[in-house]
């Protein structure tokens, strides 16, 4: 059984109108929806009926509504990408006010061809391109033909479709690699290989288990997964034949983790902790998951030098321009409330080395007072005051010492 969604390009010669009301244009495409239902009897060949419906406008705006009926035959090569043929018969009709076009059926013939892709067992796409056959407005001349576009998704019921099936068939049937699937199923045709489409799956260490399920793909094992009864793969000391969990670093007879049980020493108990052999690290992201989160880039983007925040010789005034960057980082911060942040305060070597340290503490303090009063908690800023001792330009030129007058950010890393 199929859902239907597509397209109808009317004919500009249609007949669907009734003869006291008169000929009128339909749009140009109307929107259809519907639903098939099919039959498949043999793999190749199906019997279809279906019914749709259209509604829509002429092409000056009044409503109408069509609708279709038919039964018919589809052909098909039988593969997981179909081509397909169809043929069939039915009605179309248009029912719309007596001032529009009125009521009206007419009989239909169709054709067209399409393909149809089966997802899976039950599962399957198709999609149909036709020409609608219908009696043409006036006396002579040809049919009308009508265009026609469909999407289906289809879902089956009753036996798999035949491409996925294992080989039932007459002795006659080709199975050149004679693994039980024929020929015509098999897309590995002359290598010896497995339902559903007659390929090998890799076994690297030849063990009996496939490489998907293998958990030491590289080391032969056994059952039931595929590992060597001795490996401890966790490293808790229990083997892997007596290890229930043998993922995961435990203590015990059964190798699990315990309540108290902390595999890499992070202080998260791997009851709770969802990297239980890897470290937390403490960075103000998720620091009680268990896992090395790594800092989003919007976060390492803030770290270095806070452009825009300079300042006049012996001041520790910001200017709007450093305001409206503070601005801008405390934007930043309040999406990551767990984070922690380093300022530190920079001058140029003009003046006594005591006097610049205690000048750069209290840079690093009116840039920081000025985060608090936007909203950020002082207890997330630490401030430190580095004077003229690392400076990053010459302060032999006014533009060099104005470079070295400065704020610096680093996130707090444990």
């Amino acid at each position: 059984m199929s859902v239907l969604l597509g397209a109808f390009l009317p004919s500009a010669s249609h007949e669907l109108y009734d003869r006291s009301v008169g000929y009128k244009p339909l749009a140009r495409g109307l929107v259809e929806f519907g639903a098939r239902i099919d039959f498949y009897p043999l793999r190749w060949f199906g019997l279809e009926l279906e019914g749709a419906a259209m509604p829509g406008s002429l092409r000056y705006g009044a409503r109408v509504a069509l609708s279709t009926f038919s039964g018919g035959i589809a052909m098909r090569w039988p593969a997981r990408v179909a081509p397909l043929l169809t043929a069939g018969i039915g009605m179309l009709t248009v029912q719309s006010s007596s001032v529009v076009l009125g009521d009206d059926i007419d009989l239909a013939f169709r054709y067209g061809a399409g393909v149809q892709w089966f997802i899976d067992d039950r599962w399957a796409l198709r999609i149909d391109g036709r020409d609608v056959v219908t009696n043409r407005r006036g006396i002579g001349g040809p049919p009308a033909h009508h265009g026609e576009v469909l999407f289906a998704l289809a879902v089956q019921f009753g036996r798999p479709r035949p491409a996925r099936v294992a080989r039932v068939m007459p002795a006659d049937e080709p199975d050149t690699d004679r693994d039980g699937i024929a020929d015509v199923y098999d897309r590995c045709p002359r290598r010896v290989g497995l339902l559903p489409d007659g390929c090998p799956r890799p076994d690297k260490d030849a063990d009996g288990f496939l490489d998907e399920i293998d958990r030491c793909p590289d080391v032969p094992g056994e059952y039931p997964r595929g590992c060597p009864a001795g490996e401890d793969r966790d490293g808790d000391g229990i083997r892997a034949a007596a290890d229930r969990c043998p993922e995961v670093a435990g203590s015990g007879p059964d190798g699990c983790p315990t309540a108290t049980t902390d595999s890499d020493g992070d202080g998260i108990l791997d009851a709770v902790d969802l990297c239980p052999r890897e470290k937390e690290r403490k960075n103000g992201i998720d620091d009680s998951d268990g896992c090395p989160d790594e800092l989003p880039e919007a976060l390492t983007a803030v770290e270095g030098v806070l452009v825009g925040v300079v300042f006049a010789t012996g001041s520790t005034t910001l200017s709007p321009t450093a305001l409206e960057r503070v601005r801008k980082l405390v934007g930043t911060l309040a999406r990551y409330p767990g984070i922690r942040i380093e300022l530190v305060g920079h001058t140029d070597d003009q003046g006594e080395p005591e006097a610049n340290r205690v000048l750069s503490t209290r840079r690093a303090e009116a840039v920081r007072d000025a985060m608090v009063r936007l909203g950020i908690d002082a207890a997330r800023i630490d401030v430190r005051g580095a004077g003229e001792d690392e400076p990053i330009a010459s302060n032999a030129t006014a533009p060099g010492r104005a470079e070295n007058r400065r704020i610096e950010i680093s996130l707090v890393r444990e």
